[in-house]
């Protein structure tokens, strides 16, 4: 079932996966016929709007430039139905699948230049979806995070007297709620510059923060080195001095305006 209800410039959108419905946001651009379109997949335990409303501010920026944009809630976060003690990283894959079914099937938009912004662990989430979808043209994400192993490695940094700690406790739980042991079991075996190395046809933007402490730049490192015979184009951008969320960059509108070139390039 796929419901959208118009709001000027906006519409709800909903549409389901494993019968439970994902609500989201579509922009459009006025007067465009057949317009692209981005699907933005958020961060771990966030949601639609971002901090700071990055993503709405995102949104519009490139409705504004002819490219619709869908934002929308991974199950079990925000106003999608699921508990995110039920989340797996499977899930967030088969969930950004949905959303790339649903623009499919959306005759004002063209399923033929079809890109994904992810951040952080949805940026990982967009790299294995685009590896099953093949009607994603171009990829941008923003520190995305490479591995599993590495994420461990960035954890132990921070947090050094846990170093003789069972790594599967460093995920058992976040801000208080369990966090599903399959989703534990699958980002231990998360790779995706190794997934990446078999999409080299597709257009890549990756920008990082140098003082990123949550995702390091030894992700950013893995996925330079993933794209070493890529024959699609690679763009990889470092901003000093700013942190991990995207809407609490200073950063922030070069990173919309970065996101903007890139799409209307390599869509």
């Amino acid at each position: 079932m796929q419901t959208a209800i118009s709001m000027t410039k906006r519409e709800w959108a909903s549409f389901e996966n494993g019968g439970q419905k994902i609500f989201g946001v579509l922009h459009l651009p006025e007067g465009e016929e057949k317009a692209p379109v981005v699907i933005i997949l958020h961060g771990f335990a966030s949601h639609k709007v971002g901090t700071n409303r990055s993503y709405v501010i995102m949104s519009e920026a490139l409705a504004k430039e002819g490219i619709a944009t869908l934002r929308f809630d991974f199950r079990g976060n925000g106003d999608s139905e699921g508990d995110f003690a039920e989340m797996t990283f499977s899930g967030l894959v088969t969930d950004a699948l949905a959303a790339l079914h649903f623009v499919a099937n959306d005759p004002r938009l063209d399923c033929d230049r079809i890109g994904l912004f992810g951040s952080s662990l949805g940026g990982a989430a967009g790299v294995v979806a685009a590896s099953e979808y093949e009607k994603v043209k171009s990829l941008a994400l923003w520190a995305p995070v490479a591995s599993g192993l590495l994420w461990y490695r960035d954890w132990l940094v921070q947090n050094p007297e846990k170093g003789s700690a069972d790594p599967s406790l460093a995920l058992a739980s976040y801000r208080g709620v369990k966090v599903n042991p399959l989703f534990q079991s699958e980002f231990a075996k998360l790779d995706a510059p190794k997934t990446l190395q078999a999409l080299d046809h597709l257009p890549l933007l990756h920008i990082h923060s140098e003082k990123d402490a949550h995702i390091s730049l030894l992700h950013q490192k893995a996925y330079v080195e993933s794209r070493k015979d890529a024959k699609g184009a690679s763009r990889f951008l470092t901003f000093p001095d700013s942190e991990h969320m995207l809407g609490r960059s200073p950063f922030f509108p070069k990173v919309v305006e970065e996101a903007i070139s890139w799409f209307k390039t390599h869509l």
